[in-house]
């Protein structure tokens, strides 16, 4: 509702169009000499009272007769005062100075009231539940996997590597021809927005994809369309130290992937095949090799490690660029460990005297059993405990 001083207006949606209105009467000598909007609740996270000093409240470019697409992160949001606040945290200004009756709007669209906080999703432009979100049957991400998408590991609602996640958003976007539909400080607002619905969860992953839109019929070729954007949030729960000490197994299988394995697309069906071999397999990953070159796995990159050097596949058409792995490497080199950016053969992996993956939602993860057969002794290594400390300082 619309509060003015102790006074509660209801807004209504009398046409069904989704925008909230309300026309609230004032008068001198009036106890409301301010007006915010109130959240349904005091948890919510969609409302915010604003920061009031200084601020020249009857600026009708911010306040006054305004539609409202976004708010802050406390419980209200001020909408219109008169003349200069007093800046004590209450909202209070001066009186109006004649009587007049003052309409506010508000887009409810962009405001998931009264929604579990893992329901709430992004689907261009609006918050909405996720059961109703929908796409086009055209849409060439549907029917073709004609897009890209991205994982952000955010710690305590804090993300690692966002803007590097960011640039190489830009660099998939770009090899497949899509116009990024936003910039970065605009997807920074909506991951950030996105994270902030979920009070349960501080640790969470995010996921975000633009395919290039929706066609009048299905075909090959396209033409200029307007992207899909879909941005969704889940839990993530890292595994303790002390559960990853006798580490974890792997199978592995010949690399039959696209050479463009560098784009983040999101036509994934081998990789889906491969991790699917993997679970089926009781097991954590597929390593993947081609040509006896080991490249990564279904959906985590690789590290092998030989007389205190670290082994990686290097950059390239082979193997997406991780970016945990680059925070592995930087991990790496802090404890002054070296780091080779080279490739290794499958039996090198196999005699390696220690195996790790890498990736957004899994941390660093210790592989002792490749095929059936033990690597090493059969448990994590002393490289691998230092590197893994040391990333998770990045999370504090």
């Amino acid at each position: 509702g619309i509060f003015g001083g102790a006074t509660a207006h209801q807004m209504s949606d009398d046409d069904g169009d989704g925008i909230y209105e309300v026309t609230v009467p004032l008068s001198p000598g009036s106890t409301g000499n301010y007006i915010f909007l109130n959240s349904p609740n005091s948890d919510s996270d969609w409302g915010a009272k604003e920061n009031l000093n200084g601020q020249d409240c009857a600026d009708s470019a911010n306040y006054d007769d305004r539609i409202l697409d976004s708010v802050g992160e406390d419980d209200y949001t001020l909408l219109h005062c008169f003349g200069e606040c007093s800046g004590n945290g209450t909202g209070e200004c001066p009186e109006p100075a004649a009587t007049s009756d003052i309409t506010f709007s508000v887009n409810m669209s962009n405001f998931p009231v009264g929604l579990s906080e893992s329901d709430i999703v992004y689907l261009n432009g609006n918050f909405i539940e996720k059961d109703k979100a929908f796409v086009s049957v055209m849409d060439r991400g549907f029917l073709f996997g004609d897009g890209v998408y991205e994982v952000f590991p955010a710690y305590n609602r804090k993300i690692i590597g966002l803007d590097s996640h960011l640039n190489r958003l830009q660099d998939g976007l770009d090899a497949i021809s899509i116009k990024n539909p936003h910039t970065k400080n605009e997807w920074k607002d909506l991951i950030n927005k996105i994270i902030s619905f979920d009070s349960n969860n501080r640790n969470q992953a995010v996921y975000l994809q633009i395919s290039r839109g929706s066609d009048e019929n299905r075909k090959h070729t396209y033409g200029e369309l307007k992207p899909t954007v879909y941005i969704q949030s889940s839990a993530i729960n890292p595994r303790e130290k002390s559960t990853l000490l006798n580490g974890v197994s792997a199978i592995t299988r010949e690399d039959i992937r696209w050479l463009k394995s560098n784009t983040k697309a999101t036509s994934l069906l081998a990789n889906t095949l491969y991790a699917q071999e993997a679970k089926n397999n009781d097991a954590e990953e597929t390593i993947l090799y081609r040509d006896g070159i080991v490249t990564e796995a279904s959906s985590s990159n690789v590290f092998i490690v030989k007389s205190n050097s670290i082994y990686t596949h290097p950059k390239g058409p082979n193997i997406l660029p991780g970016i945990t792995r680059e925070k592995v490497i930087e991990c790496a080199k802090i404890n002054n460990i070296n780091v080779e950016e080279s490739s290794f053969t499958k039996e090198q992996l196999m005699n390696a005297d220690e195996v790790w993956i890498s990736s957004s939602t899994r941390e660093i993860i210790p592989i002792t059993i490749i095929d059936g057969i033990q690597i090493s002794d059969g448990f994590a290594g002393p490289i691998w405990s230092e590197v893994y400390d040391q990333y998770q300082s990045l999370k504090s």
